[in-house]
């Protein structure tokens, strides 16, 4: 748990909040479409 908050915690050089770590761990086709199902 304490990664998890220092992972949250950690400031981002990330311009767009909405897609943290998206280097680190990319979304997949299948979470992309479960994140966001009304794209389709």
């Amino acid at each position: 748990m304490d990664l998890k908050r220092r992972e949250i915690m950690a400031p981002k050089d990330e311009p767009e909040p909405e897609k943290p770590k998206v280097s680190e761990r990319p979304l997949s086709a299948r979470l992309f479409d479960a994140l966001f199902p009304s794209k389709k």
